[in-house]
């Protein structure tokens, strides 16, 4: 056991002494085990410290909920890349109602893409959305358990047409989609029938999407008019995966714009490999997928220089290029 280890045990059992002198114990735990629930099991101490959640809350939520010793413990603690971590077990997930999702305790590449996903949601929130919010473009990034939601609505659809359809081709396609296609974030962004472009001028929609959304897979409502939202399926993809987890990852992704569950999918990387995998399943040239440099959204300090990332809110407001 590390000394960081022996620090947190330390920390977790003090609390729960003084917890238990003053008979408060399991208040507010199953707050902290939902909380960790919606942040898809895995978050930072300091995470929930900033939150507002009490140390004695969770510290308790690290016991078992019952005193007959037959209950087990929602919640595990632990120590990795100088990171201290709380993360559901299958327990957990039972409380807060998912019983089919099981423990997955925390490796270090996962604490990595772990950091990553509130590295973006602080960037969108930070550099982008002061900058667009006077042209009337506003922004929405679900994560956890949010994004979680709207995809399992999703799959209900899927599922009935999967039944419904006798046309070969689309039952195949929407039997991709059946297990779900769950991306890191969900980004939705809000764009007013004519937009103040610094430089540019007014633009049309229409025109803001063809100029900026290159990639993007074009989404028309019956009226024949641009909807108002784009949705952004987003995918952190820090470490290298296996080609066919990759390509099978990318077909899932094909399905879901095909059934509309979003406009276009945003592939992160900082990883010359995985953009080679990638490149060679189509993201990049194909419509409805975009490269970007893990440096341009917050992510990483180093840019990788392979090339330009191909979301305009990367391009154009680069972590990279210095505030106004």
């Amino acid at each position: 056991m590390t000394e960081q280890n022996r620090d947190l045990d330390a920390l977790f059992a003090r609390i729960e002494e003084e917890e238990a002198r003053a008979g408060k114990a399991g208040s507010g735990s199953q707050d902290v085990v939902q909380a960790i629930a919606d942040s898809d099991g895995l978050v930072l101490v300091d995470e929930l410290l900033r939150d507002g959640h009490t140390k004695p809350a969770i510290a308790a939520a690290l016991l078992p909920p019952g005193s007959d010793g037959r209950s087990k413990p929602r919640v595990k603690a632990g120590v990795i890349d100088g990171q201290r971590l709380l993360w559901l077990t299958s327990s957990g997930w039972a409380s807060v109602g998912q019983q089919n999702r099981r423990e997955a305790p925390p490796t270090s590449s996962r604490v990595q893409h772990r950091l990553a996903v509130p590295r973006f949601a602080s960037w969108l929130e930070y550099k982008v959305v002061p900058k667009t919010q006077g042209a009337g473009i506003f922004w929405h990034a679900a994560i956890g358990n949010k994004s979680r939601e709207l995809v399992e609505t999703h799959k209900q659809t899927a599922w009935s047409m999967t039944r419904l359809n006798t046309n070969a081709e689309a039952i195949a396609s929407h039997s991709q989609l059946l297990g779900g296609v769950y991306p890191d974030l969900i980004v939705v962004s809000n764009l007013p029938e004519t937009i103040a472009v610094p430089e540019v001028g007014s633009m049309t929609r229409a025109d803001f999407r063809s100029r900026f959304h290159g990639n993007m897979m074009p989404w028309i409502d019956l009226d024949g008019i641009s909807t108002p939202e784009t949705i952004s399926a987003i995918e952190v993809e820090l470490s290298a995966k296996s080609s066919p987890a990759l390509d099978a990852k990318v077909r899932q992704h094909d399905a879901a714009l095909s059934a509309r569950w979003w406009h276009e999918v945003v592939w992160i990387v900082d990883d010359e490999e995985v953009v080679t995998r990638l490149r060679r399943s189509g993201v990049g040239s194909k419509p409805g997928h975009c490269l970007v440099d893990a440096s341009d959204v917050g992510i990483t300090n180093t840019p990788l220089g392979l090339f330009q990332s191909q979301w305009w809110p990367a391009r154009t407001f680069s972590a990279q290029l210095p505030d106004e």
